[in-house]
């Protein structure tokens, strides 16, 4: 069986780099600051590209257009991959009017292109609402998601569990500095500790233990059979990952407080 192993997408989290600070933010940017170098990029495309069929690969961050070779990096994803292969960048869409010559030559050059607008209740910025008067009435596809945590309600645990069984990002991995992650939350989570120590967050030795079941799939390593037990035997009816974590706050700027106050939870044990 040398198959290579088709899913639905491929994401790679660029960098933690933001220009907001939101609340209940997964992938924790207001902690963190930094920046994944063009090859390492590349290389993590190259090792999946290696093992994994994907339909779609995203870009996402913090904010990729903060990543200073985003567009060289969207160039690179076909070196490795079909020209069948869609790509998205996920985007709070605040920067886009710096860069939109470069995005219009994106879509021109790539049929297949689309971006993920996400404002994060910032739906208002005028540059933004320009943008997408420009991304329509040039016919360039885009998705537009307003929703925030704010307005969706609360659920119980046993409801989250059910939730989990058929859980929407289990159809999405990451790759990142050459590992595999079944899930972007799982992801989320295992970079956070890498980079949040290194960075200088205090992180107390009790959250490494905990997700230590959830460290990912070394690729320089691993052989196609190993790739295909990993994402295929996704244990998430037991996982209760987001469970634990789940949050639903108002996703709007966070004073420099509150976010000092999760540093400071996150350096005591569970």
């Amino acid at each position: 069986m040398n198959k290579l192993v088709r899913i639905a997408r491929l994401e790679l989290q660029i960098t933690s780099k933001c220009n907001l600070s939101c609340r209940g933010c997964a992938h924790f940017s207001p902690l963190q600051d930094w920046e994944l170098p063009l090859q390492e990029i590349s290389d993590d495309l190259q090792l999946a590209s290696n093992f994994l069929v994907p339909d779609e690969v995203r870009l996402n961050g913090g904010e990729p257009f903060l990543h200073d070779k985003i567009f060289e990096a969207v160039e690179s994803i076909y070196d490795y991959f079909s020209i069948n292969t869609q790509i998205s960048i996920a985007t709070n869409g605040t920067q886009l009017f710096l860069f939109k010559d470069r995005i219009a030559e994106l879509y021109e050059k790539y049929p297949l292109f689309y971006l993920i607008i996400t404002p994060h209740g910032r739906g208002y910025d005028r540059n933004l609402v320009n943008m997408r008067d420009w991304l329509t009435a040039e016919g360039f596809k885009y998705d537009y998601v307003e929703k925030r945590f704010a307005d969706m309600p609360l659920i119980s645990l046993s409801e989250e569990r059910d939730f989990s069984v058929n859980c929407p990002p289990r159809h999405n991995k990451v790759v990142h500095k050459g590992k595999l992650y079944r899930c972007p939350r799982h992801a989320a989570r295992m970079l956070f500790l890498h980079y949040g120590k290194k960075d200088g967050t205090p992180i107390h030795d009790d959250y490494y233990k905990k997700l230590a079941p959830f460290a990912g799939l070394d690729l320089s390593s691993a052989n196609l059979t190993a790739v295909r037990e990993y994402l295929h035997l996704y244990p998430f009816a037991e996982c209760n990952l987001c469970e634990t974590y789940l949050e639903y706050m108002e996703q709007s700027q966070a004073p420099p407080a509150y976010w000092a106050q999760i540093s400071n939870h996150l350096s005591k044990p569970l």
